[in-house]
């Protein structure tokens, strides 16, 4: 990937190129737009995670986005016990995990590559809140 940016309406656009000298690919480019759901087309839907059911997820604000060192997970209501807060790549695979000890804390975002990331924060099988973040650096 080469550069990857929000877009006004809530989702993202990214561009780069493939290289496969095996193949007899010298240089292939691509460029591919998403709405604010991270879908490339209308009613796509996110593969690899496991579904919860969805609480209130204006409870949960995570922030700045796009987001370079740290995230911050500000949970309005803070009656959960045993909070996690997932990091998904675009493929479905979970890059971080991490539990939540107070309503307002910070994750650190090292060893997290630049990209579309998408987030969940759960609690005992319930979603207190998902959406996605961009990591630029």
């Amino acid at each position: 990937m080469v550069d990857i940016k929000p877009t006004s309406d809530g989702g993202f656009i990214a561009c780069g190129y493939y290289r496969d000298h095996f193949a007899g690919i010298s240089q292939a480019t691509w460029l591919v737009k998403t709405d604010s759901l991270g879908c490339d087309t209308p009613g796509c839907n996110t593969i690899g995670i496991h579904k919860y059911p969805v609480l209130n997820v204006a409870d949960v604000i995570v922030y700045p986005n796009p987001a370079s060192q740290y995230i911050i997970i500000d949970i309005k209501q803070s009656n959960y016990k045993s909070v996690f807060f997932d990091l998904f790549d675009c493929f479905g695979r979970r890059v971080k995990e991490q539990k939540i000890s107070k309503p307002f804390q910070t994750i650190s975002l090292a060893g997290i590559n630049d990209g579309m990331y998408f987030y969940r924060v759960r609690s005992k099988g319930n979603v207190l809140g998902k959406g996605k973040v961009l990591v630029i650096r």
